[in-house]
This record gives structure tokens, sequence and C-alpha cells, in this order.
């Protein structure tokens, strides 16, 4: 739905068709004009244009429990997470090819993941180890830029802007 009208359901139009379980990530590749989805459900990664149309399943093998999903069509990436039993954070070409893994030791619940393209960044939250973290955008030179049970109780998801990292929290920070 357009903006002013969403919260008229007659002007709600659904994009996709009821073959979705559990759909988790959403991501908009701004350039090319697709939506790009994790679905836990069918352990499933897939795109469709804007208007639901093209629809395509473009990776699902190796998925457990792909959860957030990140976009930089600038350079034709995207990055998501995976809870499963091995959590890891892997990249792909946004079609679907030249798999890699980025993060895989010392995560656990890869909850949101946020690029920071400026920096070539990609940052997440881990929900079971209570932190945040990041990595370059070849999966090198990780840093905690905060561990806390205390003050990340349950983080979600996360957003990044200049210096500054904002995620959503029911414990003050």
């Amino acid at each position: 739905a357009f903006i002013h009208e969403a919260s008229d359901p007659s002007q709600q139009v659904p994009l996709v068709d009821s073959s979705l379980q559990t759909p988790v990530g959403l991501a908009l590749d701004w350039l090319q004009h697709n939506l790009y989805w994790t679905d836990s459900g069918d352990k499933s990664i897939s795109v469709s244009s804007v208007d639901g149309t093209k629809r395509r399943v473009l990776i699902s093998s190796d998925l457990s429990e792909p959860r957030a999903i990140a976009l930089d069509p600038h350079h034709g990436f995207m990055y998501w997470s995976d809870w499963g039993t091995r959590a890891k954070i892997e990249k792909a070409g946004m079609n679907g090819v030249d798999r890699q893994v980025l993060v895989s030791e010392n995560i656990e619940w890869p909850n949101g993941i946020t690029l920071d393209v400026a920096n070539r960044r990609l940052y997440w939250v881990d929900s079971k180890l209570h932190l945040i973290a990041s990595v370059d955008l070849n999966g090198a030179h990780r840093r905690t830029h905060m561990s806390s049970a205390e003050r990340l109780g349950h983080p979600y998801a996360l957003a990044v802007f200049e210096v500054c990292v904002f995620l959503p929290s029911l414990i003050p920070v």
C-alpha cells in the first residue's frame, strides 16, 4: 500500500501468495526495484519484483533458520543471518551465486543485521550472546562493539548511521 493509504485494508495489495511459510527478513533493492526476503519456514531466500511478479527462490540449501537480510545494490551483494544449529552470517551475489560464509565462530542467535556501506562493514546483534559486533564486508577484522546481558537483553534489530548504532530496546541504553 502507499504510505498515506496503508491503514485502509481495501488499498492493501498482497504481493506474494500464501505459499510463504514464515517470512522473517525483508529488504528492498531500490536500484532494480526488487524485494528480497528470508523464510525460516521453508528455509529459503527469495526475490520478486516490487509488484510481486518474477518471483524466484535464490537459495534453498544449507539454510536452517534464515533471519535478517540486508542488501548492497551498488555492489550487487546480499547478506543474511541464519540462527541454525550452525549459526552464521553469509554473503552472496544478489542473484544467489558466489555464496560465502562471513561469520561462523562465536555466534549463536544472529538476529538483526545492517550494512554500513560508507565504512564497508556489516553489523549484527546476537540475542543469545547479548552483543553488537561487526566485520568488514569480506568477513575479516571482527570487532565486538558492546557485550552486556543487562543492556542488551534480547536485541533483534539495529541500524547504523555515521558513527551511531541504533537499536530498539526495552532496556534504556
